[in-house]
C-alpha cells in the first residue's frame, strides 16, 4: 500500500506500548498512523484533522469516557469507518459495539494478517455505503426536480447516475432511464410500457413486494420506503438490491432507484465469515498450534496448546513468546536442548523442524514447526504445532517389547523342542537296557506314548497361554491326570484322581522334566496300586513352601512293604524318576503302611536348573 492508495488511521489507546505496537505493526502494513491516548484527544483529533480514512479505538481508550460514548460523539459529526479493539469479546462488550458501529472489531489476539483482511472488507464497505447515500441523494435531488418541473424531471431522471424507473399502478415500468436498462440487461424499448417491475424479481420474494406495491398505494405512511430483495437480469444472474421507492405526489405513480449492492453484501459476508473464521479455526484442531511473529510476539494460539503445556491464562494474555517459553521449560527433561532449538529456528527462517519432545511428567509431545512466508516471500513469523503422543510411543514400546520376547519365546521353543527328541531318544536307549520290557512290546509303546504326550501338554499349554514364558502347574497336571485315568481305564474298576487347586508358574526349563515325572508317578499308581481292587484314589498336590515347592502324589492302595529299596529303583520307571529329580536338584521321599497306600513327596529348590 503506497502512494495515493494510503491509508490514514487514527488509533486511539492510552497503553502506551501496546499504542507502539500496533503503530509498528499497522506502518509494516503500509498505512499512516495518527495516535490518541484517550477518549477526549480522539474526539479533539477528529475533528481538527482531515484525511481521516479509518479509527481504529480501544473500547477502553482511557480519559473520562469509554470508547462507546466517544466513538458516538465523532460518528455525529464524522462520516468514518470505525473498528474497536476488543481484548476479549464477552457478550456485554459485543452489545455495545453493535449499538456504536457496524463495522465490527478486531480482537488483541488478531494476526496483523487477518486485521489487515479485515481492514481492507471495512473500507470497501464504507465506500460502498458511501456511494449509496451519495445515489440517495441523487435520487432525493431528481424527486425534487421533478415536482418542480416534469421537463427538468424528465432530463433528470434520464440521466442520473442512479438506476430508476416509474411504475403504474398496475406494475408496468412506464419510464426507465439507461442505468436501469443496464441493470436489466434489455435496452430501454425493450422495457418501457412492455415489462412489469415483477419480471426482475425472484420468486422467494415477490409476494412481500406484491403487498408493498398495494399499501403504498393504499396507506402510503405505512409502506416501506426502503429496503432489499433479490433481482434477476435477462441472463438470469442474480444481483442484491437496496430499494428507495416513494408515490409521486398526485398520482398513483411510484418512482424507484435501484442501488446495485451485490459487492458490499458479498463484503459483508466475507466480513462475517472472517469474523467466524478468527474465533474458531485454531479450536477445532487436534493439535495445539501457536503462531507467532519476526519478534516472537504471540499472535494467536488455541486452547489445545495451552492445555497441552498447562499455561495459564494470564501468562498467555502477554502475548509474550519469551514468557511462555520461560514458563514451559521446567517441563522438559532437556530444557537447555529444547531452548537452543527454538532460538535456531528463530535464526533460521527458512528452517522447518519435526521433533519428539520430553516431559518430566513422563508424556511425550510431537512438534513441528515452519515459516510464515508472504506472496513477495515476507517473512511475517513462525506457527509451531504440538501433538501429545504419549500413548502412541507406549504402544509402539510394548508392541516392541511383546515382538522381542515372542523371538526370544520361539528360539527358546526350538531349543526346547530339540532337547525333547534327545529325552525321547535317551528314554528309548535307556529302556533297550531293561530286559524285562523287551517282553511286551505293547506295554512299552503305551508307556512311552504315555511320556511323549507328557511332553506334548507342556508345548500345548505354551501356545494357549498369554504369557509364553510361564506355564500353569494345576492345568498341566490336570490335563495329564484325565489323560492317564483314561488311557489306563480298566472295566469294572473305578479310580478318581484329584488334582488340587494351588497353582505354581513353571517356565519352559523344568515344565518337561517335572512333567515326566509326574506322569510315571501316576502310571505307577494307576498300573500296581489297585491289584484286586475295585475303587480307589490318587491325590495329587504341589504347595510352595519356603526356598522352593512340593509336590505330592498320594494313593490309597496296597502299598509297597519295603518303600526303602525305592530309593535306589531296578525297574525302568523309577530310573527315570529319579533322574529327573536329580537333573531339577529334587529330593524324594517314600513312605508306606499296608492296605494305606504309597505317599511319594518330591521338594525342588525355587531355583530349579533344567537344561
Amino acid at each position: 500500500m503506497s502512494g495515493e492508495n494510503q491509508k490514514t488511521i487514527l488509533l486511539v489507546e492510552n497503553e502506551p506500548l501496546v499504542s507502539v505496537s500496533w503503530e509498528k505493526d499497522l506502518d509494516n502494513y503500509g498505512y499512516i498512523v495518527m495516535r490518541a491516548n484517550s477518549s477526549e484527544r480522539a474526539i479533539e483529533t477528529a475533528g481538527k484533522t482531515q484525511g481521516i480514512d479509518l479509527i481504529l479505538m480501544d473500547i477502553e481508550p482511557g480519559g473520562g469516557m469509554d470508547g462507546a460514548h466517544a466513538a458516538e460523539q465523532i460518528l455525529e459529526k464524522h462520516d468514518l469507518p470505525l473498528v474497536f479493539i476488543l481484548s476479549s469479546p464477552e457478550p456485554e462488550t459485543l452489545e455495545k459495539v453493535e449499538s456504536v458501529t457496524s463495522y465490527g472489531f478486531v480482537t488483541s489476539k488478531s494476526s496483523m494478517a487477518e486485521v489487515n483482511s479485515y481492514f481492507k472488507m471495512v473500507l470497501r464497505l464504507f465506500e460502498t455505503r458511501k456511494k449509496m447515500r451519495e445515489e440517495l441523494t441523487e435520487r432525493e435531488k431528481a424527486k425534487q426536480a421533478l415536482q418542480e418541473s416534469e421537463e427538468k424531471y424528465r432530463v433528470v431522471f434520464k440521466n442520473t447516475g442512479t438506476a430508476m424507473c416509474i411504475i403504474e399502478k398496475d406494475g408496468t415500468l412506464s419510464w426507465v432511464n439507461a442505468k436501469f436498462a443496464d441493470l436489466t440487461g434489455y435496452a430501454i424499448e425493450e422495457i418501457e410500457n412492455k415489462k412489469s417491475w415483477m419480471d426482475f424479481v425472484v420468486k422467494e420474494d415477490l409476494e412481500r413486494m406484491r403487498e408493498q406495491h398495494e399499501l403504498r398505494r393504499q396507506n402510503k405512511e405505512e409502506a416501506l420506503n426502503e429496503y432489499e430483495f433479490s433481482f434477476i437480469d435477462r441472463n438470469h444472474n442474480i444481483k442484491d438490491i437496496h430499494l428507495y421507492i416513494d408515490m409521486i405526489p398526485g398520482s398513483d405513480k411510484s418512482v424507484a432507484s435501484h442501488l446495485d449492492i451485490t459487492e458490499r453484501k458479498k463484503a459483508e459476508r466475507e466480513l462475517i465469515f472472517q469474523n467466524v473464521l478468527m474465533k474458531t479455526q485454531l479450536e477445532v484442531s487436534l493439535d495445539g498450534i501457536l503462531i507467532v511473529d519476526e519478534n516472537s510476539k504471540i499472535i494467536s494460539f488455541n486452547q489445545r496448546f495451552a492445555d497441552i503445556w498447562g499455561i495459564p491464562d494470564s501468562i498467555m494474555s502477554l502475548q509474550s513468546g519469551e514468557q511462555a517459553l520461560e514458563y514451559v521449560l521446567p517441563k522438559l527433561t532437556n530444557p537447555d536442548e529444547f531452548a537452543r532449538r527454538i532460538n535456531d529456528l528463530y535464526e533460521n527462517k527458512h528452517k522447518k523442524s519435526y521433533e519428539e519432545i520430553a516431559l518430566t511428567n513422563g508424556k511425550i509431545l510431537e512438534r513441528y514447526s515452519s515459516p510464515l512466508f508472504g506472496s513477495n516471500d515476507e517473512y511475517y513469523g513462525r506457527i509451531w504445532y504440538y501433538r501429545d503422543i504419549t500413548e502412541r510411543k507406549r504402544t509402539e514400546e510394548a508392541l516392541q517389547s511383546s515382538l522381542k520376547e515372542k523371538d526370544v519365546l520361539l528360539s527358546e521353543i526350538h531349543h526346547r523342542v530339540k532337547n525333547n527328541m534327545a529325552v525321547i531318544s535317551s528314554m528309548l536307549a535307556l529302556q533297550s537296557e531293561f530286559g524285562d520290557q523287551k517282553k511286551d512290546s505293547d506295554e512299552l509303546l503305551r508307556n512311552l506314548q504315555t511320556r511323549i504326550m507328557s511332553m506334548s501338554w507342556v508345548h500345548e499349554l505354551v501356545y494357549e497361554s498369554s504369557n509364553f514364558a510361564q506355564i500353569p502347574s494345576y492345568k498341566l497336571f490336570k490335563r495329564l491326570a484325565d489323560y492317564l485315568k483314561r488311557s489306563y481305564h480298566i472295566e469294572g474298576r473305578e479310580i478318581s484322581m484329584q488334582v488340587h487347586p494351588e497353582d505354581i508358574m513353571l517356565d519352559m526349563n523344568n515344565s518337561v522334566p517335572l512333567t515326566l515325572i509326574v506322569a510315571e508317578l501316576l502310571t505307577n499308581a494307576l498300573k500296581h496300586a489297585f491289584t484286586n481292587r475295585r475303587t480307589g484314589r490318587i491325590d495329587l498336590s504341589i504347595n510352595k513352601q519356603e526356598g522352593g515347592f512340593c509336590l505330592v502324589i498320594q494313593d490309597d492302595g496296597v502299598g509297597v512293604p519295603e518303600p526303602d529299596k525305592l530309593k535306589s529303583p531296578e525297574n525302568f520307571g523309577y530310573t527315570i524318576i529319579h533322574g529327573l529329580a536329580g537333573q531339577l536338584r529334587g529330593e524324594l521321599t517314600f513312605s508306606s503302611l499296608p492296605e494305606r497306600g504309597l505317599k511319594v513327596e518330591a521338594w525342588f529348590p525355587e531355583k530349579m536348573e533344567a537344561s
